[in-house]
């Protein structure tokens, strides 16, 4: 008589769609993979629906999706199921909502997977910079960023200034 009256607890994982240093063999892919985390599991690899601004912005080499939807380029990158705790990891690692905002943004799909064929929409969460300036919108936007941009991406620990700093001291050299 070994009855387990114990409930499973089912969480609902949530997409997420990264661009940057979080893909796979990038800077801080490794924070996809730390189980302590929570749970995130490569789904696909799709692009923005629609066309947004993707800059790399500051000498730290650091990819800034703007939220400025029918502007820029079809945004490439990979889909993620994460569990709410990634979820949260996530947001305190982009700031949210102070740095980068959370919102919802439809990806393509460009690969297959289990449910999943090419040129599916998925609805999924992405980071978008909340505050930028100006003229972020008159740098050639990519539509991808790669390896060579990452090459030169900072960590934040061996930047010599916080990147909100570099940010509003280049907003205010471009407002004088």
């Amino acid at each position: 008589d070994h009855n387990y009256t114990g409930k499973r607890v089912m969480t609902e994982l949530i997409k997420v769609f990264v661009y940057g240093t979080l893909r796979k063999g990038f800077a801080n892919h490794y924070f996809m993979q730390n189980r302590r985390n929570g749970v995130a599991h490569f789904i696909t690899t799709g692009h923005t629906k629609d066309a947004f601004p993707l800059v790399v912005g500051t000498d730290a080499s650091i990819p800034f999706m703007l939220p400025v939807k029918n502007q820029g380029k079809q945004v490439h990158g990979e889909v993620y199921e994460v569990d709410e705790n990634v979820l949260s990891e996530l947001d305190d690692l982009e700031n949210h909502p102070t740095w980068y905002k959370r919102s919802k943004c439809d990806i393509i799909t460009t690969q297959g997977a289990t449910g999943i064929q090419v040129g599916d929409i998925v609805p999924c969460f992405a980071y978008f910079l909340t505050d930028f300036k100006e003229s972020f919108l008159s740098q050639d936007f990519l539509s991808e960023y790669t390896l060579e941009c990452n090459q030169a991406y900072l960590e934040s620990d061996k930047r010599s200034l916080p990147c909100d700093v570099i940010i509003q001291s280049q907003r205010k050299m471009t407002r004088n």
